[in-house]
């Protein structure tokens, strides 16, 4: 049985000081900012859960001077520019950071949001991506781009008027957009539609492919499923203002949920077409439309899982030449060979002495796999099924 999860993906949240045009704010700007940076930290509870603050070298593009919480493996920032205080205070959440934020802290967007409210400044979104997430529900990209291609599928508005007997008719307006797909051997596993200069375009994926093939922080729950299909909706400026105002309203998750679904479907109403003909709500649409009538549809789990060991386990298998020169050791010594060069590898492991690259790995990863993962054996099973656990036949 198919399950429509809706969610936030990532944010950016820009703070600007209420008093923006007076003298004290220019003069002061740096040091507005930095109150700014700790009011937000407090409010937040950012130092609480993520952890200490400190610089981050990697700022956000346009401003001179950014900041982060704790040791981590995702991005996040709060920036500011030390000369220009109209551009106010940035906070981004990337995706990896909103899931183990929320997950750490159990706060839902819209309760970040009402939390970090304050009189010195003024905080609304420049950027949020909604998400809805298809699981086990057969939507596959490749077919939808082939309509696209066909002309047998649209966006849409509903337009209602009133006519002079006083009915209501109801019409559909073509929305115009652009879209383009990434072809993968004979498959579309991704496309993009609308302007990156408009303030809503949304990505269509294969979630399930991505998170198996870079082994992402999501790759248990890929495994575990069918078919992972996600649309990605990108509200920027003028938007993201208006669902700012209309997050701070929302007083539950039911609420949340539904202001999700209907963003979707205000901006990405998709239709058939049928020899120029509008037809009914595209599949994926319907399940919207339907989710809002029945309430029947969730809010996706964070997750902070981390699954980039298994890159490197996945590179000893396959990739560094480890099976051939255990095979070549076995045929000629036997399993006793084997044996005596595995117990080698693990005494000079106490003199080994790990670079810089390495000790910063475990600085940002070790936390989250204790955490997440009390044995070694329970992290091999959630990332890496047996199946996999086998060298591939290499010439």
């Amino acid at each position: 049985m198919g399950l429509l999860e809706l969610g936030v993906d990532e944010f950016t949240v820009v703070c600007r000081p209420t008093a923006l045009h007076s003298n004290f704010v220019r003069d002061n700007w740096p040091h507005v900012a930095q109150n700014i940076i700790q009011k937000l930290s407090d409010r937040g509870d950012l130092e609480t859960v993520l952890g200490p603050i400190r610089t981050e070298l990697k700022c956000l593009k346009g401003y001179t001077h950014g900041y982060t919480f704790g040791e981590h493996s995702f991005y996040s920032c709060v920036a500011y520019h030390m000369d220009r205080d109209d551009m106010g205070v940035a906070l981004r959440f990337s995706a990896q950071a909103l899931d183990y934020y929320s997950d750490k802290s159990g706060l839902k967007v819209y309760e970040f949001l009402g939390k970090i409210q304050d009189t010195a400044y003024t905080a609304r979104f420049s950027r949020i991506d909604f998400t809805a997430d298809y699981l086990n529900c057969g939507i596959d990209p490749t077919k939808i781009y082939q309509k696209l291609m066909d002309g047998q599928l649209a966006i849409f508005r509903e337009k209602t008027r009133k006519t002079a007997s006083g009915k209501t008719e109801t019409s559909y307006l073509k929305i115009p957009f652009s879209y383009r797909g990434f072809l993968k051997a004979s498959e579309v596993p991704t496309i993009y539609l609308g302007s990156q200069k408009s303030n809503a375009l949304l990505r269509i994926y294969d979630k399930r492919r991505e998170q198996i093939e870079r082994k992402g922080p999501k790759l248990d729950k890929a495994l575990a499923c069918e078919d992972w299909t996600r649309f990605e909706a990108v509200f920027k400026g003028d938007y993201a203002h208006q669902l700012t105002d209309q997050l701070l309203s929302v007083k539950n998750d039911d609420e949340y949920l539904t202001l999700i679904a209907n963003s979707f479907l205000q901006k990405f109403d998709f239709r058939e077409v049928e020899n120029g003909v509008v037809q009914n709500e595209a599949e994926f649409s319907e399940m919207l439309y339907d989710a809002l009538k029945q309430g029947d549809f969730a809010l996706h789990a964070p997750t902070s899982r981390n699954f980039d060991l298994i890159r490197s386990i996945q590179y000893l298998l396959n990739g560094s030449g480890l099976y051939p020169t255990l095979f070549k050791i076995r045929e000629i010594w036997g399993y006793e060979g084997v044996s005596e060069f595995v117990n080698r590898l693990i005494m000079s492991l106490d003199t080994y002495e790990p670079n810089r690259d390495c000790l910063s790995w475990i600085a940002k990863h070790g936390d989250d796999y204790k955490r997440n993962f009390s044995e070694f054996s329970l992290f091999l099973n959630s990332a890496l099924p047996f199946s996999d656990f086998v060298p591939e036949n290499t010439a």
